[in-house]
C-alpha cells in the first residue's frame, strides 16, 4: 500500500492533466455533431429569410421591373421611363 501511495503522490501532476485532457475531449467529442450541422441549419435560415424577402417584396407590388416596359421605353401606361419629368404630350 506504501508503494501505490508513492505513485500516487509522484505522478499526481500527471493524473490530474490526463483527468482534464478527458473531460474536454469529451466535451468536445459530444460537441461535435452539433458543430458539424451549423452549415446546414445557417443555409436552411438564409434560404427562409430569402423566402419571405420575395413573397413581401411581391406583396408590396409597387415596383415595375424591365418586363413592363414596351420596347420603345415606355411602361404599360404609357409614360415613359427613366426621367422624372412629366410627358408634354399629357398636358
Amino acid at each position: 500500500m506504501e508503494k501505490f501511495k508513492d505513485f500516487l503522490y509522484r505522478q499526481n501532476d500527471i493524473i490530474i492533466v490526463l483527468i482534464i485532457l478527458a473531460a474536454a475531449a469529451l466535451l468536445i467529442f459530444s460537441r461535435i455533431t452539433l458543430i458539424m450541422e451549423y452549415p446546414e441549419r445557417a443555409a436552411a435560415q438564409n434560404a427562409i429569410e430569402a423566402a419571405q424577402e420575395t413573397t413581401t417584396d411581391s406583396e408590396a407590388g409597387g415596383e415595375e421591373t424591365p418586363a413592363d416596359e414596351n420596347a420603345d421605353g415606355e411602361n404599360a401606361d404609357g409614360e415613359p421611363e427613366g426621367s422624372g419629368q412629366e410627358n408634354p404630350e399629357d398636358e
